[in-house]
């Protein structure tokens, strides 16, 4: 018997007693009976525990890996036999375990028979406390024990071999990469990374997304109210148009409080509060060890190595940064599609696109708060020019993209796309989607298709090569023909905007300025619907005079049609080669099978017309998929599987299937995840929202399934109508890249922002200090913090009343030359209101003297 200290003085109690030899016994025995007791019930949970994990301890895990204790011949049976040995061990551990406990209680129970009556109240008193000593700390031990059992998640673990790794990876240059990483990295560039969970964290992030949740319920009772608020509409549709927009405009205040609104809020608070202290975050399973992190760190870390993902393959690419920086400037030293420009002109640019918006859209008398929203914001950033490997090509070639990402042509891109977007339904040829062929293959009448063979014509380069003029003026062209709504809009304007957003299309690349003079930039919002519409206009002057329409089928560059022969389809390519200076095509004919791939499908003609199809993987395809061990909920890796299967079985005809399904099982299998836990197709969540009204939504990071349906019933219980959404947490890819923007190093030697460099960011809370009495203001900006620092700095000088440093500066030191330094609290808003809760927060948790209004974090915004 195991006896702490507690123990001890209890048995010396009970020999000053003065018991007998025969009661000392009996005590001591149910003592010592009790004890064992209470830690063979703690062994008994931590070994159903690990039932449930698939966690073997140590002495069984050690006992299975011998190979010579299975007496197996075939190593590859190996593991499945392991994994089956492992559970049967545990289930007779448990069960033992169980049997042990009874025969325990029975001897307790026979101890207590025998013990005097006047001493059995006074002797169970004593041994319940020392046994629940006993309990608290074996409950401690065994799951210290089991934490450290938890990253080994599988009976046993085992590892995906290096050598299978190596062709679900691409590793381009002469370093070498150890075993580990490539095991690591073959989970591909979407695995997304368990993140590091802090109590104080989750608690403030969740408390700011109810407050959110708050504002949008209270606008939300605002117009369900009988006197509800009345907003004008805009003219000319444009609120249709702005409902989709994806950029955020300034919030209003919200309307006045609604008392069972706000009951159900601070109900909800304080639930998700209590539930938050229950929760352990230091046992949240992690995905990655602490290997991995130094996997990661070393690549990261590594000045020769640039971590990407492929154009086509979906793996991780490991580059020499050389190699690929040789591959970009060479690209970009075409002079006749780009030139270097001698310095930036992102703010000339800036002012341009914000001067021309705002006299279009006011002569057309847009909303201000509509053209607010369409302007380009101070923060807004050049385009950025990277290029990605294409791993699949026989000699090593690039994708050069430019990506318009908050840029300054961000939102007018989007503004343009919007309204063009509706023109590609006449295009006839056009197809969005493999669905969509499948569809147009299957409205053919058999006897078009007989004796006909499936032929591809693709277009080189065709972005590069379509002319920017042409192609605002066919779009233009369209756009009058096929009456389009412009949403209060004129050609002219349309005209005018194309222009302004193509001619002037500069990015940055390793901190050079470039503009591109000739094409479309792969990445732009409008690029691929000019391209797609310059492209239908040369089809109807020359393609479909030679091909009918209804057997012509294109996706972007990609088209698919009938001829009779290989001799016809040559001689079409021929003639379509000549028709135009820059845009030429390449032929593909179907293989030996007679099976033609394009998109995700191979196609092939019978001899009765009639189209046989099959699920076709593209040899790029390195198999990579979403995997199993990503730190995602439970119910969007069955959908993503689901939808997977899906759609493989919808792209192949009958007689495919069998044979779709064992490559895209495969497939899921080398990712993870086991088939025979997931049904065919994905169970549909309808909504207890009115069709009329907004689906609110409540954002928490995802912690365990289990949370999320802990605050799902809570929203319900509080009557809330809101569903809940896990921001993604970060990928692989994205833990191995260094961040593509840059900001610009600050070169002003009497900058107000501390640390240097942080003055030209955007979007972040801010505390301000006066170095005179150390008083301190919290503010927040959506601009760069140089330009508010500069702001606050001149209305100290001025004594301004309307600032709350000039109002300092004017009543405590008039004479004294303002001295203030500014650092960031927060930066991790994405929109004006979570800025503005987050400022709330600060001031409420900092108290700053100079603050002169208090925020309201119960209404969801700040007054």
């Amino acid at each position: 018997m195991r006896v702490d200290k507690k123990a001890f003085v209890f048995l010396k109690q009970l020999y000053h007693f003065n018991l007998d030899r025969e009661t000392f016994t009996l005590a001591k025995n149910l003592l010592s009976t009790t004890i064992k007791l209470k830690e063979e019930e703690q062994r008994l949970i931590f070994l159903r525990k690990c039932r449930k994990h698939e966690i073997l301890p140590t002495v069984f895990r050690n006992l299975i890996r011998i190979p010579s204790l299975l007496n197996m011949n075939n190593s590859s049976k190996i593991p499945n036999l392991q994994k089956n040995t492992s559970l049967a061990l545990l289930g007779l551990a448990i069960r033992n375990k169980h049997l042990d406990i009874i025969k325990l209680k029975e001897k307790c129970t026979n101890l207590l028979l025998h013990f005097p009556a006047h001493r059995k109240a006074s002797a169970i008193k004593h041994i319940e406390t020392v046994a629940d000593v006993t309990k608290k700390a074996a409950k401690k031990t065994f799951i210290e024990k089991f934490i450290k059992l938890r990253p080994h998640k599988d009976i046993p673990t085992s590892t995906q071999p290096a050598a299978d790794c190596d062709s679900r990876i691409s590793i381009i240059g002469d370093f070498a990469v150890d075993d580990h990483t490539k095991i690591l990295l073959s989970k591909g560039p979407k695995f997304v990374i368990t993140p590091k969970f802090s109590a104080t964290s989750v608690r403030e992030t969740i408390q700011q997304e109810i407050a959110v949740l708050a504002y949008g319920l209270r606008w939300q009772g605002a117009f369900d109210h009988p006197d509800r608020v009345t907003i004008p509409p805009p003219a000319d549709g444009i609120s249709s148009l702005m409902a989709l927009c994806p950029f955020k405009g300034r919030r209003r205040a919200p309307p006045a409080k609604n008392p069972q609104i706000e009951e159900a809020i601070l109900g909800l608070q304080a639930d998700i509060s209590n539930l938050l202290k229950k929760t352990d975050f230091s046992k949240i399973p992690r995905n990655v060890t602490k290997k991995d992190y130094s996997s990661i760190h070393s690549v990261k870390t590594n000045d020769r190595i640039l971590a990407t993902r492929s154009d086509k393959g979906g793996e991780i690419v490991l580059i020499d940064k050389q190699i690929l920086h040789g591959l970009a400037i060479e690209h970009l030293s075409d002079t006749s599609t780009y030139s270097i420009l001698p310095k930036d002109n992102t703010p000339q640019l800036r002012t341009l696109v914000n001067n021309n918006l705002k006299e279009i859209l006011s002569a057309r008398v847009f909303p201000k708060a509509t053209i607010n929203r369409l302007l380009t914001s101070p923060s807004a950033r050049t385009q950025t020019f990277y290029v990605l490997p294409k791993t699949h090509k026989a000699t090593l070639k690039i994708r050069p993209i430019v990506s318009g990402c908050g840029g300054i042509f961000d939102k007018l891109g989007w503004l343009l796309q919007s309204i063009l977007k509706p023109l590609l339904a006449h295009v006839s040829g056009h197809i969005d989607s493999t669905k969509c062929l499948i569809k147009r293959i299957e409205q053919i009448h058999p006897k078009e298709l007989m004796n006909k063979i499936p032929i591809s014509f693709d277009v080189v380069s065709l972005y590069t090569n379509v002319d920017t003029t042409d192609a605002i003026n066919i779009a233009c062209r369209y756009a009058e023909v096929h009456d389009l709504n412009l949403f209060g809009l004129t050609l002219d304007d349309i005209q005018h905007l194309l222009h302004l957003l193509l001619d002037n299309n500069i990015f940055t690349y390793t901190n050079r300025f470039y503009k591109q003079v000739r094409g479309l930039a792969m990445g732009g919002r409008v690029s691929g619907t000019l391209a797609i519409l310059a492209l239908d206009h040369f089809e109807r002057q020359f393609i479909f005079v030679s091909i009918p329409r209804s057997l012509y089928m294109r996706y972007v560059d990609d088209s698919l049609t009938f001829v009779d022969d290989t001799n016809q389809a040559k001689t079409l390519l021929c003639e379509f080669n000549q028709k135009h200076p820059t845009i030429k095509f390449e032929l593909e004919i179907p293989d030996s099978d007679g099976f033609l791939p394009i998109l995700d499908i191979a196609v092939m003609v019978k001899p009765t017309g009639e189209v046989e199809r099959r699920f076709h993987v593209k040899k790029a395809n390195k198999g990579v998929f979403l995997h199993a061990d990503s730190h995602l909920p439970t119910t969007i890796k069955k959908a993503v599987v689901c939808n997977e299967i899906n759609r493989v079985v919808g792209n192949s005809t009958f007689e495919h299937r069998d044979a779709a399904l064992r490559t895209v099982e495969q497939k899921l299998r080398a990712n993870g995840h086991q088939l025979d836990k997931i049904k065919r197709r994905p169970t549909s969540h309808n909504t207890h929202q009115q069709p009329d009204q907004p689906i609110l939504t409540l954002r928490i990071p995802f912690i365990s399934d289990k949370l999320n349906g802990q605050v799902r019933t809570l929203l319900k219980r509080h009557n809330i109508h809101a569903r809940i959404v896990n921001p993604r947490s970060s990928t692989l890819l994205n833990a191995l890249q260094q961040p593509r923007h840059t900001k610009k190093p600050c070169s002003d030697k009497n900058c107000l922002v501390t640390p240097r460099g942080d003055c030209v960011k955007s979007f972040v809370v801010y505390e301000g200090k006066c170095n005179i009495c150390s008083k301190t203001y919290i503010g927040s900006t959506t601009r760069s913090l140089r330009e508010r620092a500069k702001e606050h700095l001149y209305a100290a000088k001025t004594l301004s009343e309307t600032s709350a440093f000039g109002e300092h500066y004017r009543i405590e030191h008039p004479t004294t030359t303002p001295n203030i330094i500014f650092c960031i609290v927060k930066s991790t808003a994405r929109d004006e209101l979570r800025l503005r809760i987050q400022e709330a927060y600060a001031i409420r948790s900092r108290t700053p003297a100079l603050n002169r209004r208090k925020e309201d974090l119960g209404t969801g915004f700040l007054a």
